[in-house]
């Protein structure tokens, strides 16, 4: 054990090799691509992302608003889980209605999905 008494004065006396994660973030790193991310006043639900994701992880589905509504809303649902943030759905769109931001995702405590609806087309 004496042997080891170097190792242990200097991890003793240097920082420590893990971050206080809630409160202090982590940075990205250069190049990375980042979250992805929905305008949803640009798409007009051509489908071209859902056909491009390699991993099916954004779709478009409809649902009624309520039992009255003459015809169903659409939602551009995206599933974050299933993302490998490859950029293929941000290429295929020709409205600039996906893109790459630059924050990634925070830890969460449940699996959702992510539902955006588009209010006019």
């Amino acid at each position: 054990m004496p042997w080891m008494v170097g190792n242990i004065l200097k991890n003793f006396c240097a920082r420590p090799a893990t971050r206080p994660y809630p409160s202090v973030l982590r940075e990205p790193y250069p190049g990375t691509r980042g979250n992805l991310a929905f305008e949803a006043q640009n798409c007009v639900f051509c489908g071209e992302c859902e056909r491009a994701c390699p991993s099916a992880a954004v779709f478009l589905d409809t649902r009624w608003e309520t039992p009255e509504a003459s015809e169903p809303t659409w939602y551009r649902v995206f599933d974050p889980y299933s993302c490998i943030l490859c950029g293929a759905c941000v290429e295929a769109c020709a409205y600039e209605a996906l893109f790459l931001g630059g924050r990634h995702y925070a830890p969460v405590s449940r699996k959702d999905l992510d539902y955006d609806r588009v209010e006019s087309w």
